[in-house]
């Protein structure tokens, strides 16, 4: 009885990878791409959690689609991929978005974090909590391997080494 089981068990193992030969090479084409952005939004979220590492802050969220769009005027459409993580300003400015832009829209992402900065301080002109109108009126917003960059914490220099580690 083993002897059958394990005949079978090793057919199935032969006829089961050669099913997956079949598909058509668009569908194969179409993973690749999927994996390919995975990897680089997970690059990007390893990216922010490595700023984050030394950053105390416990409100921090990360931006959705509708969170770009309305804190960052941002149109999704005008990124190809993005990692932002945010603070709500009650409890300081700590902000850092890294975002690669879609095809001529750079000038649009760039228009986009001045304005997020010019936002922030006017929040923090007359609530200054944790110093927050110094941290967001001296953010720094830059371009690097592709992506533009907005950082605005208390300490925008030993985030910018953790990026260029990452980010060629």
């Amino acid at each position: 009885m083993k002897r059958i089981i394990c005949l079978l068990f090793a057919l199935a193992m032969m006829v089961i990878p050669l099913a997956g030969c079949s598909g058509s090479s668009d569908t194969n084409s179409s993973s690749q791409e999927e994996t390919s952005q995975q990897t680089a939004q997970e690059k990007l979220s390893e990216v922010i959690n490595a700023v984050y590492a030394n950053v105390e802050n416990s409100t921090l969220a990360d931006a959705t689609d509708q969170i770009l769009k309305e804190e960052f005027f941002l149109d999704p459409e005008d990124v190809e991929e993005y990692a932002v993580r945010y603070t709500d300003f009650r409890y300081g400015v700590s902000d850092v978005c890294i975002v690669k832009p879609a095809e001529g829209k750079k000038q649009d992402v760039l228009d986009a974090f001045s304005s997020r900065q010019q936002a922030r301080m006017a929040q923090c002109e007359n609530y200054d909590i944790h110093n927050s109108y110094a941290i967001s009126k001296g953010a720094e917003i830059y371009e690097r391997g592709g992506y533009v960059i907005m950082l605005m914490l208390p300490d925008n220099e030993s985030a910018k080494k953790i990026i260029e580690q990452y980010l060629i």
